[in-house]
């Protein structure tokens, strides 16, 4: 496998924590020290959903949105499919392009619009963990946990996993756009 320069080991402990892995999994995967080895395992284990996992752990937030978004948009390709969804997609490829404040308000107050439980709520989700402040009031100031956003990312593709026609072939370019974008590449 290519070097992904773009994919950190350190949250790995995280990553295997969040992943129901059963017990030969766990033997499989107990001497992969690397995020890059435990992609190369689950891939050639067939275990995409856990590929994908390594993604929305082992990139670093705004590139994990990114891959997210990408993934999210072959979900949601027309306003026909749900208008609010693609709406908020939009929101969040503006935000990702340009990662300000007011961007991000747009996306929190879509989310206070929509209280479904959906793959574009969950990354708009993201979004707003990122960094920053979370407080609601403006003279206060809380700085998000980084894993807020990393489990929202996680849960926006599991998510979107569960929902979406075809599961092997939404993993498959999941894990090729992550790969793509670990090696530095747009995805």
């Amino acid at each position: 496998m290519s070097t992904l320069t773009k994919i950190t080991d350190e949250r790995i402990p995280d990553l295997m924590m969040s992943l129901k892995l059963d017990h030969a999994t766990k033997e499989g995967v107990k001497n992969k020290i690397t995020m890059s080895s435990l992609i190369d395992y689950f891939m050639k284990q067939s275990q995409l959903n856990n590929a994908m996992a390594c993604f929305a752990w082992g990139l670093p937030s705004l590139e994990a949105i990114w891959w997210c978004l990408l993934s999210l948009q072959d979900e949601y390709q027309t306003e026909d499919d749900d208008i609010r969804a693609a709406t908020l997609l939009r929101q969040i490829s503006t935000w990702v392009r340009d990662p300000v404040d007011d961007y991000k308000m747009l996306i929190s107050q879509s989310l206070d619009e929509d209280k479904t439980v959906s793959p574009a709520t969950w990354l708009g989700r993201a979004v707003i963990w990122h960094e920053g402040n979370i407080a609601e009031a403006s003279d206060q100031r809380v700085t998000p946990d980084e894993n807020m956003a990393i489990l929202a990312i996680h849960n926006a593709m599991l998510t979107a996993l569960e929902s979406c026609k075809d599961q092997t072939a939404f993993c498959k370019q999941a894990v090729e756009r992550g790969l793509h974008i670990a090696m530095g590449g747009n995805g």
